[in-house]
Formats: C-alpha cells, structure tokens, sequence
C-alpha cells in the first residue's frame, strides 16, 4: 500500500577532521529569512572549519519511485541515490514529504559497497546511538518524523566518503483517498513548500531548516506503478492528472510508468473503479506467523440508507463560515482565482434563511460581518456584498497565520440551536500544522470543517487533519482543475443530511480496544469510511464471527468475517497501527495533564515498536560496525537547494512583501544564468483502458527578458487572468449558454433559487421553443415555469454535472414550494418540463 515520497530537501553536513577536537559541534536549524546572507544564491553552500568560505555541490542523482496499488491501499519503495563529489566526507541531512496516514516500515542505505539496515528503536536513544557513532567516524543511518508538521520526515546518513555513492531506500504503506464515489486517488508530494511561522512573522524553509528553494534542479524522478485488478475489486481504468504517462493493461493489472519527471508538482493517480461495488468490502490478514490477525472494513452508503434512517433538518439552524486563504502565496497557479469562482459557486447555494459570513486571512485577518452573533442572514442584500467582496479578493494579506482567525470562532460559538459548517480554502503554507488542527478539534461538538487544497503542492497533513479532527470533509483540487466541481460536492456533503452515530457491533470476538476509529465519522452519500481492527488470537475458525455496521438502533450492513479469505501480509496490520497511532497523537495534544500526555505517548511508542512503524516518539538508527572507528569530526550544517513547485515561482518575503527570484543550479558546481521561463506543456488526463502513447498540447511559452527575471507578474499571473470570466455576474452573451449551459445557468439564478429567464435565454436553452410551448396543468406563474424548465434541463440533460447544479437545484425546489405548490406539484410540472423539452 503505499508511500509518499519526496526528495525536496538534502541538507548537507561536511564533516572534517580535526586531531584537535573530539566532540561534534552542534547543528542549528535557522530559516535564511533571518537574515539575507547568501539568499541571492541557488547554491549548496558550506563553511569547512579553518578554511575560508567556498561553494561545492553535493547533487542528488536519481530518484525512483516504485508502487503496487491493491484496493484501497498502497506500497511504495522509494529510492534516492546521491553522490560526493567533493574531497571530504559529508553527512547528508534531508527532509521530504509524506501523507500523514502513510506507514513509513523500512529503511535501508547501501554506502561504499556495504548495506546497512536501520532498526526501529526509541526516538532519543535512536538519536544519541546515531550520534555517537558519527562522532566516532562509523558510517550511520538515522530517519525521523516531524512532531509539529505531520507531514515531513528527516533523514541523516552519517559520513559519506568523498567520491561515493548513497543510495536510500525507504518503504511504506498508506491509504488511497475515494474520490467522487468511484475513483481512487493515489499522490506522490514531491516537494515540501516554504511555510509561514506565525512566531517569526516569516516564511520558514521546510522543518525549519535554512535550504534555499530553487526554480530548476539537475535531478529527476522514475516512477513506475502497477495497479492490480482481482475479482473483488476490479479496476476499470487509471488516470494521470498531473503528468502524460506510458501505461498498458492485461487482465492482472494496469501498469503506469513515467520517465524524467520534475519534481515540481505532485504525482497524482485517479483509479476508476466498477460504480457498483460490493459493500462492505473485508479484508483479512493473518500475522506473526498467523497467530494474529488484522481486519480493514470499508463502506459505502447509498442514498436509500440515507432515506431510511435520516430524520433530516432545519438548515435555518446551519451556520455556513468560509475562510479563504489571501496570503502572498495564493498569488501563485491561479489559486486565488480558484479561490474565488469557489466562493462565487458558494454564495449562489446557500440556502434561504440560512447564516453566512466570510473571513479572509493572511498575517491579519478580516470579517465581512462584523456582529456579535458572528454571522448575518442569507437575503438578497446580504449576498450582493458578499458577491462584491468575492470580486475584489486578492492575495495581498501578506503571510499566513490560520490560528488567530480560527480563534476568534472558538472565541464567538454558534447561538444555542445552530451548528456550524466552515468552507476552508488554503494552499495551506503554514508550519504550525498540530496547533491549527488541535484548536479545530475543540471545536468539534458544534462545527465541521470542509477543507480545499489549492495549489501543486498543498500541505496535505493540514488539509485532511482539519476535516478529520471536526468530522468533516477534504478535497484537494488538481492543478488546472475546474474549482467549482470541487465546491459541488463539498457544498453537497454539507447541506445533506449525514448519519451519525454509527458504531460497529463485533460477534464471535473482541477488538479490546484495537479499532480505528473507535469513533465512526459522520457517514455522507456515496463517500467511504474505513475501520480497522486488530486481534490478538485467531477468531476467524468461529462460525459466528461477525460484525454489523449500525446508526443507532438500525442494522445496516452484516458481515461474515468467517467467509473472509485471509492473506499472509503486513499491509493490514500496518495501516491499522498507523490509525491507532493517529487517533492517540489527536488525544495527547489537547486538554490533559503531563501524566495522561506521558501514558499516551508511551502507548504510540509501544503500538510502533510492536508492529515495526515510525511515529515521533520513534526513530529508525543503523550502523556500521565494520568500519574502523575515527574520533575527532567536526559538522556544519550545509544544503542542496529545493525545487519549488510548478506555481511557486517566486519564493516572498511576506514580512517585507519583497520578491527574491529564484535560480537555477546545474550539478557542475556553477550558477546558472537565470533562464527565461521554458515552453509549457499542459496535460489533458487521459484515460487508459490498453496500451497507450503519451499525449499532451502545448500552450504559449512565458517569457522573461533576457538576462534575469521581471520583478513583476506579466500579464498571464494577474488577478483579471487568474480569474474565470465565466463567473463574472454581469449579462453574458448566448454563445456562453450554449457553450457552458450548466455554469451559465447557476450564475442565472437569483439569490432565493428561482430562475427568470428571459425570453431569448429560454429559446436558446431549448433550441428556439417559447415558453409557452411549456405550459403546465400545475401553474401558470411565469417564474415557476421558468424555474422547473431550467431544473428539468439540468436534470435530464447535465446528469454527469450534477456535482455543480445540486445544491442551486435543491434550493429552486424549495422556492417553488415557497410560490404554494405542494411536492407533488413539484415534482409534477418538473416532470411535464421534461416530457416537452
């Protein structure tokens, strides 16, 4: 199951021999936005002790990534080889990017012909291990895990000999997010981006190191998948929405395969699966030598469930807040644009009578409404200046401090009666990750977030952190994606009523408290929920073992795990021990005392080292013992840039609001000449169903004037370019409609749901019939004929769009109530706007 790889920081030590000295001076992690020195370069620099200050390269050479994807789930081998080119030995510090939920289970360096394995051992003595024997010149191995961002690992590989080879190697296990009800998504991070430390005031290189970022590397990536297809789980096809690929199919599995990618953007795999699945699907597999064993469930509801059991409710009591993201950063790729057509999609959905308000953010933040109650009523004045606010939004709230808008919600709760639902667009840039989700989390009894990540290279600890510690819902939005589609379905997830309380009931065996989650989310149409469970006996030799999935008093779903076929592997129990883990990390962060927080953290240690998975209380460590020992290495801290990601351009120092351009390095120890921006190839996902050639359209190259880069945006990264002009609420010709019918139509609609078209909008919408040629048996009210028309067309004729038309759908409905019409009626003219169109 799989591994997110990332081969964006390598933070080099340059060890050298001093007969004076017999201890290790210490490393200091600083950002370079402290101060300016040597920011101007792209450079690996370093400081040799008793030397004067010089430049060398120690480049990273080949990067390959390795995944079987099986299910719901994915193994990843992830190999990265670096060579010392210079005259001393080095000690090679990197951090790269990870998914929070992946189970990092291996790790290996092969150096100067000898391999070494790592064991996993506890964090601080892993540490002082390694420690002493860099000190004692032994080749070692260490890989840690951040305790603040979630989402980065650190990797050491002590004392690499001048003019050898590193190769590293590291394996994990994760799971695969379900996306739009019947695809499976796979991502590979392949960059960390700079994040904003509130503290500082500043951006901060990742895991608060001072590595530069850089616009070109010399490195590449090799990335090879096979997705397997078995009889419970067929694959029907495999899409690349990020990069163009090779790929082939045979009747075991569909095999992907790209050469040569820059590790600019994230790798991203949407893999369709049959839209009528068995659920609930089980797996089973047994361990330690079959005497223990671990269960993953994974299940689907269906809209009948919903109809069955839900009850429904008042969306008058819903308060809907939309945080959106106006850093610096949000300049970039177009994501405020994104941000916006978002917002525009939002504003036009809410329900009448609802509450609403908008905050924007960045170093500061700022409130649309002003109130004591916090938010204002959904009327047609409230929505103008919410949609003109919309308009004007832009990046310009220099860095990004999440925590203090986020506050003043916990600060100012829902009115007694009301929940709250919080529509989150960021690119996520922020390094105080575990703060912002643990504050969320208090907050959690009354609000549910729905989180967007914007941008190639979003912080995806962040993202998913905030919509699983309040029970609500993320979505990360591909790089030239349509946005709105996105704001569709989570708009959906929360104005739909959700089943809560569910519970899993065992019979025949005991989970002794060894399910995640033990609490089940909230269950939405459509949308997936996985649980694990670990047992410490064979259960499954019983006939009755088995467990039901209930909401309350209502059995929905009966399992027979003694049906299950049981497999010999890892995967399993693996991901099971990372969620465990997962759920305990939440609970150590909030609201207990130092003797509770010092038990928890002995159980994340004990459930790692049991089952052979990093944590941060836990620490991978190997060494050489062959080698001779050799006292007396002094370090100091040096780097190899990072590549930025596709639209980060331009590294900003928010806390002067200046640009610093960045540069691109070759691996001959030059600078490079700041090159003018390279042709862009834009890919198309493409669907693979055999063997395939890889296709791609080219869009116009940028430019740049020769001999360095513009410190301003051209014309293709302003605001009015970002901007989806098929959003702007102002009369469109019907060339739009007929070109976009579904987008022309929401943006139509007036602020309480009914549609007043007029009579040229009707004849294009139906191919040049008059609304009288609509009339019904129901009513002859103008706007209610109008309305059903455009709900008959949306229904009937954009079913693959419903995602986007949904909610403004079910908000016409209601107001043909509203105009005296009874359900039947509804339904009824709605239905007679079909038969005639």
């Amino acid at each position: 199951m799989r591994l997110i790889l990332s081969i964006t920081i390598l933070l080099l030590t340059v060890g050298v021999l001093d007969a004076r000295s017999k201890s290790r001076k210490k490393v200091t992690y600083r950002s370079t936005r402290d101060n300016k020195i040597d920011a101007q370069y792209a450079a690996l620099i370093y400081k040799p002790v008793f030397s004067k200050a010089q430049r060398a390269y120690v480049p990273l050479r080949s990067v390959s990534v390795h995944v079987t994807i099986d299910a719901f789930g994915a193994d990843v081998t992830l190999i990265q080889t670096f060579v010392n080119r210079g005259k001393e030995s080095i000690e090679p510090i990197y951090v790269f990017p990870i998914e929070e939920n992946a189970a990092v289970y291996s790790f290996t360096a092969h150096i100067n012909n000898k391999t070494i394995t790592a064991v996993l051992k506890e964090k601080t003595k892993a540490e002082k291990e390694y420690n002493i024997s860099v000190e004692q010149g032994q080749t070692s191995v260490l890989l840690r895990q951040s305790k603040e961002t979630l989402d980065t690992f650190t990797i050491n590989v002590g004392a690499l000999p001048p003019g050898k080879e590193c190769q590293v190697k590291i394996q994990y296990v994760t799971e695969l997010d379900l996306v739009e009800g019947n695809a499976i998504r796979f991502v590979v991070p392949t960059t960390i981006a700079p994040r904003y430390n509130p503290s500082l005031g500043h951006l901060q290189s990742a895991d608060k190191t001072n590595a530069q970022y850089v616009q070109k590397t010399p490195y590449s990536m090799d990335f090879r998948a096979r997705v397997l297809r078995s009889e419970e789980f067929k694959v029907v096809q495999v899409a690349n929405l990020s990069h163009a690929v090779n790929a082939s199919m045979s009747g075991e599995s569909i095999d992907v395969s790209m050469q040569g990618i820059a590790l600019d953007r994230d790798i991203i795999l949407d893999i369709d699966i049959p839209p009528k699945h068995a659920s609930p699907i089980v797996s089973v597999e047994s361990y330690n030598e079959g005497n223990q064993h671990a269960v993953v469930l994974a299940f689907t509801r269906s809209l009948a469930d919903f109809l069955k059991i839900s009850k429904g409710r008042d969306e008058s009591n819903t308060e809907f807040i939309f945080i959106v993201d106006c850093s610096g950063s949000m300049s970039e790729g177009g994501r405020i644009g994104h941000a916006r057509e978002a917002m525009l999609l939002f504003i036009r959905s809410l329900p009448v009578g609802s509450r609403f308000n908008i905050i924007r953010f960045g170093s500061h933040y700022d409130i649309l409404y002003k109130d004591e109650v916090l938010t204002m009523i959904y009327n047609e004045e409230n929505a103008q200046k919410a949609e003109t606010l919309t308009l004007s939004m832009d990046a310009n709230f220099g860095g990004t401090e999440l925590l203090q808008p986020l506050q003043y919600l916990k600060d100012h709760p829902p009115t007694h009666g009301r929940s709250r639902q919080i529509f989150l667009l960021t690119d996520g840039e922020i390094s105080n990750t575990d703060q912002v989700i643990e504050l969320c989390r208090s907050m959690s009894a009354t609000t549910r977030i729905f989180s967007f990540g914007l941008g190639y290279s979003p912080s995806r600890a962040l993202v998913k952190g905030l919509a699983r510690a309040t029970n609500g819902y993320f979505v990360f939005v591909p790089p030239d994606a349509k946005v709105d589609s996105y704001v569709g379905s989570q708009l959906g997830r929360a104005l739909q009523p959700s089943l809560v309380n569910a519970r899993l009931q065992w019979h025949g065996l005991s989970v002794n408290g060894s399910q995640a989650p033990q609490t089940i989310p909230p269950l939405y149409i459509n949308d997936r929920v996985l649980v694990y469970a670990l047992f410490a006996a064979n259960p499954f030799d019983k006939k009755n073992a088995s467990v039901d999935v209930m909401i309350d008093d209502h059995k929905i779903s009966s399992i027979r795990l003694s049906d299950s076929k049981i497999r010999r592997s890892d995967t399993i129990r693996r991901l099971a021990a990372k969620a465990l883990i997962q759920e305990l990390e939440h609970k150590n962060r909030d609201g207990q005392g130092v003797e509770d927080r010092k038990a928890v953290e002995e159980r994340i240690l004990q459930l790692s080292l049991d089952h052979g998975i990093l944590s941060a209380y836990s620490a991978f460590v190997g060494v050489e013992k062959s080698r001779s020992m050799d006292d007396g290495i002094m370090s100091d801290v040096s780097y190899i840039p990072i590549r930025v990601s596709k639209d980060d351009r331009y590294i900003s120092e928010f806390s002067s609001l200046a640009s610093v351009p960045v540069k691109p390095i070759n691996d001959t120890g030059e600078t490079l000449v700041p090159m003018p921006f390279e042709m862009t190839t834009k890919y198309s996902p493409q669907w693979f169903y055999g063997k395939l050639e890889i296709i791609a359209t080219s869009i116009p190259s940028k430019t740049r004037p020769s001999g360095g880069f513009s410190e301003s945006l051209d014309e293709s990264d302003s605001v009015a370019a970002d901007y989806d002009e098929a959003f702007v609420p102002t009369t469109t010709p019907s060339t739009l409609l007929s070109h976009d019918p579904v987008r022309w139509l929401i943006r139509q609609q007036s602020f309480n749901g009914l549609w007043k078209l007029s009579d040229s909008d009707i004849r294009t919408l139906t191919s040049g019939k008059e609304l009288s040629a609509f009339s019904s048996s129901v009513t002859q009210n103008r706007d209610a004929l109008s309305t059903a028309l455009v709900i008959a067309v949306l229904e009937s004729k954009h079913g693959q769009e419903s995602n986007l038309w949904s909610a403004v759908v079910s908000k016409g409905r209601k107001q043909l109530l509203a105009l005296g019409l009874n359900s039947s009626e509804v339904n009824l003219v709605i239905e007679e706007m079909k038969k005639k169109l």
